[in-house]
Order: C-alpha cells, then sequence, then structure tokens
C-alpha cells in the first residue's frame, strides 16, 4: 500500500524536486487535516532524500568560482561550486553532494566538503570538483602567491669608487627561502645622496668619499633591506676657468622685490697666475646690481704678492662694497667664504675671519629686469674668473655661523668636503652637466648648474651652441678633497715678509710668525709651532693650555699670528730669563678692513691659570685709533683687572710691557708709557707670550713680530 502511494505522488508530481516517502500514519494525519511533520532537519539517510535523481541527471556542467582563484600562502579562499542545465540555468544542488580535491597537497590544500582551500606554499595546482551522483567534474587552477619575507640586496658590502657607478639589486625572499620572481617593483633610497646617490633602478654613484645606507622597499609589502655602500677615493677633477666669458648657470635663483634674508658663501677654489683680479667665483647675474657679487681682486695691495677678497651687495638703491685685508697668492687653493649676520658682510679666508663691512640692509636683486636674481658660479659674461673651483656651498636666509649664538666674527674650521646641507651644495669632482646639487633645495626646488659657454652676442639670455665651456681638468697642487686630509696641497708661502727678518741683538725670544699658515683647515689643529729665535737656548717651543693633539687656540695666517679660538687664551714660551726683569714687544698692522685693530700679551707667566696680561679694544670692529688699553692678571685661574679703559695714542705700532722681578711693571705704547704700578705677584715668572682677550677678536687681533728683551 506505502509503495502504491509513493509511485501516485511521484506521478503526479513528476516536476517535483524532492519526493517524500511518508509512513501510513503520516498518510492518517493528513487526510484528517493535520500538518506534516517538519523534515528539514531529517538525516538523508533516514526517512528524507533531499534530491530527486531526475534532478541531477538534469546537470549539464558543474562550475567553480572564482575561476581562477589566488591565495597567499598560509591564508584561505573559499571556493563555490554552482550546476547549470543545458540551457545555462543554475539548479540548486546542496553543497555535500559535492566533493573538493586539490592535485598537489604540498601546495595548496582544500576541504573536501566546503571547498575553503588554503595556501600552502608559492605555486600553482588544479582544484577538482566532482558532482558525486552524476560524476560531472570541474578544474580549476589555483595560485599559491607567495608571502615575501624579506628583501636582500646584492653585492652584500657594495663600494663605488667616486664618479663611478655600481649597480645594486635587490630580491624577496619567502618564508621558505625561495626568489619571489613577481616581486620586482622596489624603491630605492641614499641616507646621503652627498656620498652615494642611487637610481630609480638601484644604480649607485660615487659623489664623495665615505659611507651611505641604502634603503630598498617592496613596494606591495612595505619590505626593507639595507645596505651600507662605502664610496672610495680616486683621481678627482676640478673646474677650470680661463677669464673668458664661461659660467655655471644656477638659474634663477633670488626672488626680486623682497629683502633677502642672511647668507653664507664658500668655495674651495685658487685663483691661477697674475690676472685674477676683479675676476668672479659668484655673480648674481649680469647687471651692475647684485644680491651677492664675489671674487678675487686688488693684487699686492693689502699685501705683497697676494690678491684680496672682494665684492659688493645692492640694498635696492646703492651698492655696499667689502673685502679683506688678507688673501690668497696666485695658485693658492684655500676656502674662500663670505657672510651676512644682518649687521657685518664678514669674508674668511681658511676659517678666518680677514675683512669685515657694516651693513644692516635691506639686501635685494633687481631680478630679471635688471640682469639679476641668477646664481653664476665663475662669473656671467664679464670678469669671468681667472681660476679653478673645486665645490661651492651656499646658504640663503641664514648664516650657519651665528647659529646657537655663534659670533661671525671668529674663526672656524672649514669643512674639508662640502656634500650636504646649504641652499646650493656642488663640487665638480667628476665630469659631468649638468653638476648634481647635494644641498636641502632652495625655495623648494634644487638648482643644477649648467655649464654654459657666453660669449657675445648670445651673453646670458641667449644659448650658445659652440661656446667653448668651464673644463674639468686635474690638478695636481689641488688638495685631496677627497680623503679629507687636504694632503698634497702646496703650502701657503707668506709673502708678505720674504724671509724672516733676522733676530734682534740681544733678544731673548724673537718670532716674526713668517712661516706657512697653520689652520684649521683640512682638519688641521693649528698652533704657533716654534719660535724663529731666542738667546743661549735657541728657538722657543710656544706652550698652550690645549694638549699637543688638540685643536689649538692661536695658528697662522700670511705671516701673522691669528686667534683660532673664540674664547679668552694664552700662548707663551720660556724666556730664559734668570731674574725676571723682562721687555716683552709685540706689534700690530691694522688693516683697512678690519684685521689687527687689536693685539695682547702675556707676561709674569707661570702657568694657563697663573699669569699678567696687557690688551687693547676698540668700541667697534673698525675702530683701529679709539683703542683702550687694559691690564690684569689671573691667579689660579681668577681674573683681577688692574687698569681698563686707559685711552690709547690715536696712532701706534707695538705693545709693549716692562716687568722687573722687584715687582715694577710699566705698559708703553711705542715708547709712550701709558701705565705703571708695583705688584709683586709672580714678579720673578719669566714665561712671556700672547693673549686672546675674549670671544668675537677673530678678525680684530693680529701679532706681528713678538720679541722678548732683558729689561735695561
Amino acid at each position: 500500500m506505502m509503495h502504491r502511494l509513493a509511485r501516485l505522488i511521484c506521478r503526479r508530481h513528476r516536476r517535483s524536486f524532492t519526493v517524500t516517502i511518508m509512513s501510513l500514519g503520516v498518510l492518517g494525519l493528513l487526510a484528517h487535516g493535520a500538518s506534516p511533520p517538519d523534515t528539514s532537519n531529517a538525516n538523508p539517510s533516514g526517512t528524507t532524500a533531499s534530491v530527486t535523481r531526475a534532478v541531477y541527471l538534469r546537470i549539464e556542467r558543474i562550475e567553480i568560482t572564482p575561476a581562477a582563484p589566488s591565495v597567499d600562502a598560509a591564508d584561505s579562499i573559499q571556493l563555490t561550486a554552482t550546476a547549470y542545465d543545458a540551457e545555462g540555468v543554475e539548479i540548486a544542488i546542496p553543497p555535500d553532494a559535492f566533493a573538493w580535491r586539490s592535485a598537489n597537497h604540498d601546495i595548496a590544500m582544500v576541504s573536501p566538503a566546503s571547498g575553503s582551500a588554503r595556501g600552502v606554499v608559492a605555486g600553482a595546482t588544479k582544484i577538482i570538483l566532482t558532482e558525486t551522483h552524476t560524476g560531472h567534474r570541474a578544474v580549476a587552477e589555483l595560485t599559491v602567491n607567495p608571502v615575501i619575507s624579506h628583501v636582500v640586496v646584492s653585492p652584500e658590502n657594495p663600494s663605488v669608487a667616486v664618479c663611478g657607478a655600481r649597480q645594486l639589486t635587490a630580491t624577496a625572499i619567502d618564508e621558505q627561502g625561495h626568489v619571489v620572481p613577481s616581486a620586482n617593483s622596489f624603491q630605492w633610497q641614499t641616507s646621503h645622496r652627498g656620498i652615494v646617490n642611487i637610481s630609480s633602478g638601484g644604480l649607485a654613484t660615487g659623489v664623495t668619499t665615505g659611507a651611505a645606507e641604502i634603503t630598498v622597499t617592496e613596494t606591495t609589502t612595505g619590505k626593507r633591506a639595507r645596505v651600507i655602500i662605502n664610496s672610495l677615493a680616486t683621481t678627482s677633477r676640478v673646474l677650470e676657468f680661463d677669464g673668458s666669458p664661461k659660467t655655471v648657470d644656477y638659474y634663477v635663483f633670488w626672488e626680486p622685490g623682497i629683502n633677502l634674508g642672511h647668507f653664507f658663501w664658500e668655495f674651495w677654489a685658487a685663483p691661477v697666475g697674475l690676472d685674477a683680479g676683479a675676476t668672479y667665483l659668484l655673480s648674481d647675474g649680469y647687471g651692475g646690481a647684485h644680491a651677492l657679487l664675489f671674487g678675487f681682486a686688488a693684487y699686492g695691495t693689502s699685501e705683497p704678492g697676494r690678491y684680496q677678497l672682494f665684492g659688493n651687495i645692492w640694498d635696492g638703491v646703492s651698492v655696499i662694497y667689502f673685502g679683506s685685508d688678507e688673501g690668497p697668492a696666485p695658485d693658492e687653493w684655500g676656502h674662500f667664504a663670505v657672510g651676512w649676520d644682518g649687521q657685518n658682510i664678514v669674508t674668511y679666508l681658511n676659517g678666518i675671519p680677514v675683512g669685515a663691512a657694516p651693513f644692516a640692509g635691506p639686501r635685494r636683486t633687481p631680478g630679471f629686469a635688471g640682469g639679476g636674481g641668477r646664481a653664476l658660479v665663475g662669473g656671467s659674461d664679464h670678469n669671468n674668473l681667472v681660476g679653478r673651483i673645486a665645490q661651492l656651498r651656499g646658504y640663503e636666509g641664514s648664516n650657519p655661523l651665528a647659529r646657537g649664538g655663534g659670533s661671525t666674527l671668529a674663526s672656524f674650521a672649514p669643512q674639508t668636503l662640502l656634500r650636504d646641507g646649504g641652499n646650493v651644495t656642488s663640487n665638480f669632482f667628476c665630469e659631468g652637466n649638468p653638476v648634481a646639487d647635494l644641498s636641502e633645495g632652495h625655495q623648494g626646488s634644487f638648482h643644477a648648474g649648467r655649464l654654459r659657454g657666453t660669449l657675445a652676442p648670445y651673453g646670458i639670455l641667449g644659448e650658445c651652441p659652440d661656446c667653448p665651456l668651464p673644463q674639468y681638468v686635474v690638478d695636481p697642487t689641488a688638495p685631496q678633497f677627497l680623503d679629507e686630509t687636504g694632503s698634497n696641497a702646496a703650502p701657503s708661502p707668506a709673502p708678505s715678509k720674504v724671509a724672516p727678518p733676522a733676530a734682534p741683538i740681544g733678544a731673548l725670544a724673537f718670532d716674526s710668525f713668517s712661516r706657512s699658515n697653520s689652520t684649521y683647515a683640512f682638519d688641521a689643529k693649528g698652533g704657533l709651532g716654534s719660535t724663529e729665535s731666542g738667546a743661549a737656548t735657541g728657538a722657543h717651543l710656544w706652550r698652550t693650555s690645549v694638549a699637543a693633539n688638540g685643536p689649538q687656540p692661536f695658528g697662522l695666517l700670511n705671516g701673522r699670528a691669528v686667534p683660532l679660538t673664540d674664547a679668552a687664551a694664552l700662548a707663551w714660551v720660556p724666556t730664559g730669563s734668570t731674574n725676571g726683569d723682562l721687555d716683552v714687544r709685540v706689534s700690530r698692522r691694522p688693516g683697512a678692513r678690519g684685521s689687527g685693530i687689536s693685539t695682547a700679551l702675556s707676561f709674569r707667566v707661570v702657568d694657563a691659570a697663573n699669569y699678567f696680561f696687557a690688551y687693547t679694544t676698540g668700541d667697534g670692529i673698525y675702530s683701529s685709533t679709539a683703542q683702550k688699553l687694559h691690564v690684569g692678571y689671573y691667579l689660579n685661574g681668577e681674573r683681577t683687572d688692574l687698569a681698563s679703559g686707559v685711552v690709547m695714542p690715536s696712532q701706534w705700532t707695538m705693545l709693549r710691557v716692562v716687568t722687573t722681578g722687584s715687582g715694577k711693571l710699566t705698559v708703553y705704547a711705542d715708547a709712550t708709557p701709558l701705565y705703571s704700578t708695583v705688584n709683586d705677584l709672580s714678579a720673578s715668572a719669566t714665561g712671556a707670550g700672547v693673549y686672546n682677550n675674549a670671544r668675537g677678536l677673530g678678525l680684530a687681533n693680529r701679532w706681528d713680530d713678538f720679541t722678548v728683551y732683558p729689561a735695561r
């Protein structure tokens, strides 16, 4: 009876997807109007079959979604099965009618019942789907993407020669240590493009010597690798200018119509021969008004056989000139700089202030309409440099010497390699055009320099297709900038005194300071060395409170002693006196630009904490005539003033102290006595020397012809 009912139901419901086989008890309930039992959770193996065989027979094909699945290793993706009839109509099939399988479990695994696939390692494998009633199959290729674990750079310990190139290669590695070939998008960065530059493709170029950190980043994952690359010294070039119209054009640099800020520009360069006067290292444009014009001038005027540093600035109405009292000899390599702090325009030679001009501003450029606004290295189309340049750096809007309360009138140690900082920085070690700007940029952009010829009729505004350019040359006399020692540089002569003068008869100690320059340039320590002569014991070694291998407080520049420290300091020699009766003398030579207007000496020196001093100072840095005398002593490092503000004569050369073992001391300007007293403190001490009384005196203080006689 039950089977006949089932067949009857099947005949009458041939289009039904589901057949329900019910017991007579159930039928009886239905006959009496009762609801059928809930079979939604019935076990298919029990009394409920989910889908008729006729439904399965309608399946024409099955598909996997997505059709081309991919998943990262160690991640999962849900695959979905769908059945379709011959007309492409989706057929509702329960999920448990499908079975899933991976062709390679080492690459990816898949849940047989749910279709959830999990990547194991990078690669590809087929995922096979089977409909269990009909045997229909579908296949999809599952790609397992590698998971990048880290990035490596080769070579591991790279180096590159300055002016040379080295290709670096980045490789992505997955967690199993396999190369990820699809990872080909990398970004390269350098920690110091003034040492090693790096291209977008990983080509490293040596710029100056040193070490830089190269960072490469895989762009999809952010994985990074870092490697230190060393840039090694090689034969370097410098840029030669022969005085004809040619320049390195850094294009529009100074903005017109505004008050320009403080500045500091520095060059490692050399004037060549005797024709470098009135030729320029730097020019703002080609007109008569300049934000800055700077170069060499006036050979033999302030010093025999030497140039002055020279230039001018425009204030919007007038031209303000500046210069120096000391400068380079022909063919002498040096560090030449000029800066403005809002009060003074100061020039520097090898880090020592050599001239100053008062200037409170404003500072302006006439801009394009007035032929200005353009930074031109080596000059414009006239008065072009006769010389050679190795490096340059310019700061605009700030003066680094004034940072942190520093004095722009103090000496400093020039950097041997100008490879960072500033608003425009370049070197000419490697042949190339244009020349890279290694600075931090100016007004939001970098200014590369282009080598150009500016012969008439083209000038600055025209483009001359065949004009001669500045030439890269190897200069055997140039300092070895790349090893940062300055070795190989020819020693600086002291032509202001062709030969050291003979020691005065009877002098206990004598020093004309006619020796090669001794400064902080090239990381040197300065120092005075030894006196040229001394009675009985010969030359005396200058002593200071600083260890011999440390930066010394005094140095030598063009035949004179100069302060290198920016603080009170002394240097002395043992005179060899037996009774303390000494006549101590030092001369000054005031310059027109503010150098040497003051001087100072020390006497009765026991050590660096116990000594007497006498010095002169003016009301301003330009006052060589309104000088005043100060006398005092240090006892165990504590200062005591004996006399202050004693007016010096309007004209004088020698500052002189006569001190005796009996305690009497007298201070003279030349032969004129200015101050006298009796003080028994350290009266028998026999040390004597030079003295720097305060900071900010790198320009004002100079010492010529230090001499010590026995007091008469």
